[in-house]
Parts: C-alpha cells; sequence; structure tokens
C-alpha cells in the first residue's frame, strides 16, 4: 500500500545534478532517490512507489516497484512522533542488474529498465553480476 503522505518525502524532494547544479530529470520531484554507482540507472521514488532513471534524466520503467530494503526514521505530522518506515529504498543497480519487488513478488531488470526475470519470485537480493532469487516463499 501507500505510505503516510506526511511521510511520503519527509526531507523534501530530489533529483540529480551535475556539478553545475544543472538538474537531471528536469522538471521532476523524487520523495526519494537511490544511486547510480557508475551503473546506468538509479531507482527513483514517487509516492511510494519506485521506478528506475537513465543517465540522460529518461525514466525507462513506470512507477510500479515496491520499497524493498533499508529503513529510515521519519517524523509523523499527525502523531508527533518519529517512526521507523521499513523498508524504503529500491536496490541499485550491480553488475548491470537489480533484484525488484512488485505486490510481494521479486524479479530482476537489467540496464535498459527490461524485466529480465519477471516478477514471479518469493525473494531477492543483489550479488555481483545478478541477483540471487528464491523460488516459494522465504
Amino acid at each position: 500500500g501507500r505510505e503516510n503522505p506526511n511521510l511520503s518525502a519527509p526531507f523534501g524532494h530530489w533529483n540529480f545534478s551535475d556539478a553545475a547544479g544543472n538538474l537531471l530529470a528536469e522538471g521532476m520531484e523524487f520523495d526519494r532517490v537511490g544511486w547510480f554507482n557508475g551503473e546506468k540507472l538509479a531507482p527513483v521514488c514517487k509516492d511510494g512507489k519506485w521506478a528506475y532513471l537513465d543517465a540522460e534524466g529518461n525514466l525507462v520503467t513506470d512507477f510500479v516497484y515496491d520499497a524493498c530494503w533499508d529503513s529510515q526514521w521519519a517524523f509523523d505530522e499527525n502523531t508527533r512522533e518519529y517512526r521507523e518506515i521499513s523498508p524504503c529504498a529500491a536496490y541499485s543497480l550491480t553488475g548491470g542488474y537489480a533484484p525488484v519487488c512488485r505486490e510481494g513478488k521479486w524479479g530482476v531488470i537489467d540496464e535498459t529498465g527490461r524485466e529480465i526475470v519477471p516478477t514471479l519470485y518469493g525473494g531477492a537480493a543483489p550479488y555481483p553480476g545478478g541477483a540471487w532469487l528464491a523460488d516459494g516463499d522465504v
């Protein structure tokens, strides 16, 4: 499901820029971003869903993927308390591939954003040059 909108961008909006301050994805604001780490794509989040952006600032996937790892603390304006959001990130590419999660099922995308392994598996984790996949529930 979607996260509380008061927690979706607890630190403002994000984008990427070059050393001169030029925005990579002009006109776009993301709730969270991942990293390029020398890869061709980086994960970006909007309204609780993740997509992948290329180094030219083009979205190469739709915002269809779920957060699948990491955690962060955010202040909830409704309860006036901090709470942990977990998971809160999507995997960055490693060796040209990233595990992705959609509706609780896992697959793998390549550096073009294409699902080379459909989201049908019970779990996944990045592995140098690919991803580990679990067949069945984990």
